[in-house]
């Protein structure tokens, strides 16, 4: 939504994200099993649905490109390893009943920690290139604003640019 250009786009990513998290944070132990409270390690569970939940909370701080994204990220990197890891060995020796619930741990740990290393390692300035990409100057002076922060030049350039872009659309939109 946010890279389309749509109006509350990043409103959008924002709520979505953060509801999956709050998702995974109070319903892991539902999510996971095969809706039966018996079928299940609830402690796994719980466990799992904390570390999880970091990582779309995360994936919402490199999409805003907010401090504290490469942390957030770097902590679910080394967690969720260690969770599909110990799923998958438990998985193994568990009885029939749960063989079920500790593959969908392994499959929706995998798929998140996939995620989490992804974009971990996915410089912001390909995405700001990615959603900027039909203005390569505002793209430039993002990314040198971005990973320049201190730097009271390109903030300033970076500013004018989005002055000059904002006072030319709306001069062309009021003929």
């Amino acid at each position: 939504f946010k890279w389309m250009h749509w109006p509350g786009g990043s409103l959008i990513l924002i709520l979505s994200l953060s509801t999956l998290s709050f998702l995974y944070l109070v319903l892991a132990f539902y999510l996971f099993c095969d809706k039966t409270l018996s079928n299940q390690n609830i402690a796994l569970s719980i466990v799992s649905g904390i570390f999880l939940s970091i990582i779309p909370i995360a994936l919402v701080f490199k999409f805003q490109y907010w401090p504290g994204a490469k942390v957030m990220l770097l902590l679910a990197c080394l967690t969720s390893p260690v969770l599909v890891v110990l799923s998958w060995f438990l998985g193994r020796e568990a009885r029939e009943e749960l063989k079920g619930y500790y593959k969908n741990m392994v499959v929706r740990t995998a798929v998140l920690s996939s995620l989490a290393v992804l974009f971990f390692f996915l410089p912001s300035a390909v995405l700001i290139n990615m959603q900027y990409s039909n203005d390569p100057e505002l793209a430039r002076l993002k990314v040198l604003h971005y990973t320049h922060p201190d730097n009271e030049e390109y903030a300033a350039e970076h500013d004018a640019y989005v002055e000059k872009l904002d006072s030319t659309r709306l001069n062309n939109g009021n003929k």
